[in-house]
This record gives C-alpha cells, structure tokens and sequence, in this order.
C-alpha cells in the first residue's frame, strides 16, 4: 500500500513522447472504423441523447499537448466513457492498469423514514475487506484510526449533500446509459476502488466527509498487483509493455474468442482485489465465498444441499407470513461466462430436479451484477426455461448486423473468395458461420455485400450488412418439463444486468413471460429504471482483429492491405462489433434501432440499496408474486423421478405450473370426500352404541338392579305392579271400545249396501 502522494509521484515522472502519443490515436482510430455505433453515437436521440463524434474527437487528442504519459492515456480513457457503452472501452498499459486507488470506507444507503426525503448515507465497513493488517496500515501512513467511524451517519461529502454527491458522482460511471445502473454500481464499486486501467487519479488528496456532524478529511491511499523493480522498469513497461504477441492464430477458435469484455475484466478485477485484501493465498476465493448458498427459515426442515458453482446456484426461501408458509426457489445467475458451459448445464439441471421434487411453487431469477458471457447460453437457457417459445420466432435468437468498413470489406470478400477461408467454421467472416432470418446457412458474400444503409447520427448514410444471426441446436432439455408461468416467475436485476444477461432478460421481458424487479437506483419514484444495461452484441478488440490478419496473411497466404497498426505496448481496446436488434425487428424495417439504445423499464422498483443484505432484498421480492393464483398443495414427496428413455427427439406435453397445482387440487378434494365418509360411518356407530347402552340402563332399572335401599326398592317395585294393573285397564277398556265402534261401522255400511 501506497499513499495518495507516492502514486501521483509515480505514474507523473512519465513525460508524454509525441510520437508515442501519434501512434496510440491512429490505432485507435484504425480500431473504431469497426465500431457497429460510430455513426449512431454522433446523435442517438430519446431517451440517452448520446452525442460523441469519435473521429473529430481522437483528432483533438492526436494534436494536443500533454505533460505525462498517463494524461494522454486518460483523455482516450474519458472520451470513451462518454459512449456510456462497457462493451467499448480502452484499456491503459500495464504500468498504470496495475493500480487501484481506495476509499478507506464502504457506504450503503436506506431509505428516509420520512416519505419524500432523501435516503440516509451510512458507513457500513473499512474498505480492505476489514483485514486488520491493512487497517493498521492505512493508520500507519494517515495516522487515522477508521474503525470508529464505522456504522455513522454521513451527511455531507465534499461539501455536498450526501445523497445529491452520490447522485452528481454516479453520473461518471460508464458502466449504463441509464442513471439507476450508475447509481448502483457506483455504490457498489466506484465509490471505493477505483482502477487506473480506465479511471482517472481522483483529483484531491482527501476526501472530505461530514460524519454525525463533525467533519473529517480521510486521505485516499492506493496499491499496485506489479513490482516494478526502479523507474526505468515502470517506464519500459509503460512503453514497451509485457503481452506477448507471437501467438499462432492456429490456437485461436475465432468462434469462441470471448470477447474481451471490459465489464467481465472489471468483475475479475475487483475478485481480484478482494482475494488480495483477504488473503487468502491458499484458501477458497472470496468470490466463491460470497455467492448466495440458500436463505431459509431454520424451522422449515429446508436446511438442504443445493447446488451451486461459481456462475450458477439455488437458494430457498420460506415466507410463513404467506398463504401456505410458501417456498421460493431463488435461481442466482452470476455470469454466463462459465469455465465449462457442461458445468453449468450441469447444475442447472440439478437446481431444477431440486425444484420439481419439493414442489416449490415460486421461482425468481436473481441476475443482479451478471456481466455476461456466451451469447448462446443465454439463448439456449431462455429456451431451456420457456420451451413454447422456440416455434414463435423466425430467427429463434435475434438479428444482427455489422458495418461497412474498408478492413471489413477485405476479410468478408476474401473469405468468401477462399475456400479453405470460406468453411473454416471458427471463422466470423465466413459466410458460412451464419444464418439468415428463415434459418438458412449463408453460402456467399450476400451476407455482407450489398447490404443496406441507415441514416444515423444525423449524418451521411452508412453502410451495414445483411441481418444474420448464429445457428444454436438448443439440445439443452429441461427434463423435468417444469416451466414456471408469469404469475410464478420474477426476474430479479439491479440494473447492472449486461450484454448477454441483458439479451436473456430483455426476452424475457418483451415476451411477457416474467415480471421484472429492479434495485436500488434513485430513488425517484416517478423515474423508472432499466432492468438491463449495455446489450450491445459481439464484442472484439485489437489483438483479435490482428489474430485474424495473421490467419489471412501467413496461413492462407492472403495479404490483406487496411490492417491497422498494432499498439506500441500492451494497451488494449475493445469494442462492440455486431449490434443486437430484438426478436421481433423486420429485418426490412427502413432504419431500425439497436437494443442498445431502446430503454427496458422495469416492472417493479424496490427502493434496497443493501446490497450484501440478500435476505431483506428476496423477502421484499417475494411479496410480488400474484398470489390470487395461489393453490395448495399436499405435502411435497421425494421420491426420485424415472429416468425418462425417450429418445433426444421425442417432446413430450410439458407440464405448467397451473397443471400441477389442478391435478393437486383434484387430489386434495379425493382426500377430503374420504375423510368425509368415514367420518360419518364413525358417527353412526357411536350412535347405535349409545342407543344399545340406554336401552341396557332401562331394562336394568325394571330388573332392579340398583343401589337403592331395601324399601325404595319395595316401593318402586309395587309401583311398577299398579302402573303395570292399570295399564291392562287400560288396554281393555279401550279394547272394548274399539270393538264397539268396530260394530257399529259394519251396521251402516249394510245399510248402504242394502
């Protein structure tokens, strides 16, 4: 650890060199002709109002006097970030991307008891992962004891208001275009670290916070991954760098180079730095430390073994203040970059064997902080999660496009002119390697050529290619067939969903087939929040376009005449190739707009910024499911399901939620019908029985039978001979009287008769 003075000694004793400076734009510049939004960017329009002309732009850094290296490399750093685009981003040279500069505190955010108020900062920890060592250390270069502070109001930052400071910083963060992503991914990362990679020095020595009324001035300090062993070595590496470029296109599979996603590299970036404060150099990663394992009610009998790995895993959740004690299933989506795509399958297969044997009712999918990964997992697991949907578009997964350039023109035709080139399947510029919107393989240069033209940016027309799209087998099979309908299924996001998480969710989304929940942000009521950011397409850099020039050149023999430059050291830029449109464009629809610049909004906003609180956060999200739908349900079994045997081809009628819980309820009513009848044969019985035991009393009551006294019974027992006397009396008169009648009746009828 370094303090704030140190660094700025650092990376300032590295004078700019013109040259040097001459070289870095015009490879830049080389790079963005690919750049699918250059022309768009000039003047997006409602609702993010983008307005950045990268090329006059770049000419102005080309020719402007810069003191140090480092402002050069910024000035390319914050023109960029104004595209509020991650996929296209510029990366400094390792000398500098080595560095982060810390905030000695974490803060989060809750809400104002008082309706219409501004939320309340608080501090909730140190920074460095409260590893005490470093905490001595920040106290050792500052002389400021931090733990103190922890767990206080902060009113004031830098002499603004707290939450306006927020609001003011966050609209740097170039992670979205829109604000409430900024807003979170400002508190969750930018206001403690920032990395030099493709941030700037913060401007101040101390920042300057207003604690519980007292103000403090707390000194930023920073730290460095590298050792750099004397200035000439920092310098060498600023200007030479360390990558190494002699790598044989031959060990490159085109198709599957993952973008080198500036998003992702963040992400990896700060487990990085999390691991560094903990460390743990021997033990488990902090990042696998942190994911979600399952939230659950101790007396539900739900403490279980759920699966879970670094991208994907199962949590549940048991509300017993709703209808039933209901269980949620909380399906954690981290990344769909996973180290092995069966691995993820894998698990997400075993999540969902979970959910169909205890018949949990609810599902969310939590895809808060996903930065994305492989566009086909997303497809195939959008798929995987909504069957029915496969025969209602025409592509199944959406249409993209790519622009003219010069250097485009020459890797398109010659592939197509080159048949070695041509069915190389790792290929992008292959016609083969795509498909048009009826799903049929391209076989020639119309993929690229004529194409089409759009109006953007206010501008000249510009040139794209024809709609393509990928060609997924979605052999993917959700073999339990449980699909969860819309009233069963919510989409939990804090806006900081990206690029291929994006297009999942946005699906999702424009097919109705989930309500989605959004965090955090801010704050503002009557503003509503994206549940997606940066959607973008395909994202390349640099090094893969000239990967793919030395496959031309050496291995096909190809020369290739528009390559641009490589970069004098070890700097890099990526940037977003093929823009994505939604599943529903017609692909002739004059001047179509790129999902990156359409606005998602969500359906439900939830005003949490607690963001390390994932209980409070899932018990919030649960109470918007639509419980008018609610059925219950026997007790769940566990009972392990067949192995089905159909074979990969055969469909059987997948079972809805809805269909569950009917056929539960006609059970439920069978039950009850039993219940009900024997139920009433008990009743009977115990009638008769009573009756039987009356009777018995009676007729012991005349026997005798009691435990009176010798002359109660004497008594009773003459009574009983003078009731009994009297009754044949009785019985006689009567007798004599009916037989009377009796004659007298027959007497008239004769008379009649006669």
């Amino acid at each position: 650890m370094i303090s704030y003075s140190q660094l700025n000694e650092c990376v300032s004793q590295v004078e700019n060199d013109p040259l040097n400076q001459k070289k870095v734009v015009d490879t830049t510049l080389g790079v963005l002709q690919q750049y699918t939004f250059k022309n768009l960017v000039k003047d997006s329009g409602t609702p993010y109002n983008i307005k950045v002309n990268l090329v006059s732009e770049l000419e102005k850094i080309r020719s402007a006097t810069y003191t140090t290296d480092f402002e050069m490399h910024q000035a390319i750093n914050s023109l960029l970030a104004k595209l509020l685009d991650p996929h296209t981003m510029y990366f400094k040279p390792s000398c500098y991307s080595s560095f982060w500069v810390l905030n000695p505190f974490q803060i989060t955010v809750f809400p104002s008891p008082v309706d219409g108020e501004d939320p309340i900062v608080y501090i909730t920890s140190t920074n460095f992962g409260g590893n005490p060592a470093f905490i001595n250390l920040y106290e050792e270069i500052t002389g400021i004891d931090l733990k103190p502070f922890v767990g206080k109001q902060v009113e004031e930052i830098n002499g603004i208001n707290a939450w306006g400071y927020i609001l003011q910083e966050s609209k740097k963060v170039w992670i979205s275009k829109d604000h409430s992503a900024q807003i979170n991914e400002y508190l969750a990362v930018d206001w403690f670290q920032r990395h030099l990679a493709f941030e700037s020095i913060p401007p101040t020595k101390n920042i300057n916070l207003t604690i519980e009324l007292e103000q403090y001035s707390f000194e930023y300090v920073a730290f460095s991954t590298s050792i750099f062993l004397d200035t000439e070595d920092f310098n060498k590496t600023c200007f030479v760098g360390t990558k190494n470029k002699e790598v044989s296109s031959s060990e490159i599979n085109f198709k599957e180079y993952l973008n080198n996603n500036p998003i992702l590299k963040k992400r990896q970036f700060k487990k990085k730095l999390d691991e560094y404060f903990q460390g743990l150099d021997d033990q488990e990663p902090i990042y696998t430390k942190k994911i979600l394992g399952r939230i659950y009610d101790e007396e539900s009998n739900l403490n279980v073994t759920i699966p879970r790995t670094n991208e994907v895993g199962l949590s549940i959740y048991c509300e017993n203040q709703l209808p039933g004690s209901l269980k949620f299933g909380i399906l954690r989506i981290y990344s769909f970059n996973p180290k092995s795509m069966d691995s993820f399958k894998k698990t997400v297969d075993e999540c969902f064997d979970y959910l169909s044997k205890n018949n949990v009712e609810y599902l969310i999918i939590d895809v808060r902080e996903n930065g994305g990964g492989y566009i086909e997992l997303g497809h195939e697991l959008f798929y995987y999660l909504f069957e029915n949907q496969k025969g209602k578009f025409t592509p199944k997964i959406s249409n993209n496009d790519v622009i003219h350039s010069p250097l485009h023109d020459e890797f398109f035709t010659k592939c197509a002119q080159y048949e070695n080139c041509k069915e190389d399947d790792r290929m992008p510029f292959s016609p083969k390697s795509w498909y048009d919107v009826n799903e049929n393989q391209f076989e020639t240069i119309e993929l690229y050529s004529p194409g089409k033209e759009y109006h953007r940016g206010g501008g000249l027309p510009q040139s794209f290619s024809t709609f393509f799209h990928e060609n997924v087998d979605f052999l993917w099979e959700n073999k339990n067939k449980l699909y969860y309908d819309k009233d069963h299924l919510l989409i939990l996001s804090d806006g900081r969903c990206g690029s291929t998480c994006a297009i999942f969710t946005s699906k999702v989304f424009q097919n109705g087939l989930a309500k989605t929940i959004t965090i955090g942000g801010n704050g503002n009521k009557t503003v509503n929040a994206s549940a997606i950011s940066f959607p973008g397409g395909q994202v390349f850099d640099d090094y893969f376009f000239h990967i793919v020039y030395l496959y031309f050149v050496d291995n096909l023999k190809i020369p290739i005449d528009n390559m641009f430059d490589e970069y004098p050291s070890d700097q890099s830029l990526s940037f977003t190739w093929r823009e994505i449109y939604p599943m529903d464009k017609n692909p002739d629809e004059s001047n179509p707009i790129p999902m990156e610049f359409q606005f998602y909004p969500s359906d439900i906003r939830i005003f949490n910024w607690d963001f390390n609180n994932d209980e409070s956060i899932i018990a919030e999200s649960v109470t918007h499911f639509n419980f008018s739908s609610y059925k219950p349900t026997p007790t769940p079994t566990y009972t392990p399901r067949p192995t089905s045997t159909s074979s990969p081809t055969t469909t059987a009628n997948p079972t809805t939620k809805d269909d569950t819980n009917m056929k539960s309820f006609k059970v439920g009513i069978s039950i009850l019908a039993i219940l009900l009848i024997i139920s009433f044969i008990f009743i009977i019985f115990l009638f008769i029985n009573i009756r039987k035991l009356k009777h018995k009393n009676h007729h012991q009551l005349l026997e005798g039978q009691t435990d009176d006294s010798e002359d109660e019974f004497e008594f009773e027992l003459e009574s009983a001979k003078n009731s009994n006397i009297n009754n044949e009396n009785d019985d006689e008169n009567t007798f004599e009287s009916e037989k009377e009648n009796s004659n007298q009746e027959d007497q008239e009828n004769d008379k009649l008769i006669n």
